[in-house]
């Protein structure tokens, strides 16, 4: 998996400091990287956005003040395509750093203690209100789906023109 791979979106949800300006200088130097700015929404309408706007296979989810380390897209990535007719979702461990520098680690994690395939029913402490998570983008699909349905109906006029 190259960096060309990766889609970055920004969504600026009206930040009053200026980290719109740091963003859109990074859309204009890399063509991986999209910048939308809009309204004050809240985290929701965002993100909501940014679904609208992304055209990978995937969807990961990054606050402003989380990070990932080096590793982390290409674990999840090579998971989820080895996993693919078997996952939904990805997630993956939240460290917590205190203030005294004790590091952390969340509570859903300590029921996986291995790379796995678990079931949401019957572990409903793996999914939290956090966004560490990486899902299939099935709105890509619908809507290749949906374009791939039109192109047919349109086709599909045209021969029945010629009747």
């Amino acid at each position: 998996m190259a960096y060309e791979d990766f889609q970055i979106i920004f969504i600026n949800d009206g930040s009053p400091d200026n980290s719109g300006e740091i963003c859109r200088n990074y859309a204009e130097a890399d063509d991986t990287i999209v910048y939308f700015e809009k309204e004050n929404g809240g985290v929701s309408s965002a993100r909501n956005k940014g679904i609208d706007l992304a055209e990978g296979k995937y969807l990961m989810f990054l606050d402003a003040d989380d990070t990932l380390s080096k590793k982390s897209l290409q674990a999840v990535y090579t998971f989820f395509e080895k996993h693919f007719d078997d996952t939904d979702l990805v997630t993956y461990s939240i460290d917590y750093l205190s203030e005294n520098g004790k590091v952390t680690t969340h509570k859903r994690f300590d029921i996986m203690t291995c790379s796995g395939i678990y079931d949401v029913m019957a572990n409903p402490n793996i999914l939290q209100t956090t966004m560490n998570i990486c899902v299939k983008n099935v709105i890509r699909s619908l809507r290749s789906a949906i374009a791939a349905d039109l192109a047919r109906l349109t086709w599909l006029r045209k021969i029945s023109n010629i009747w």
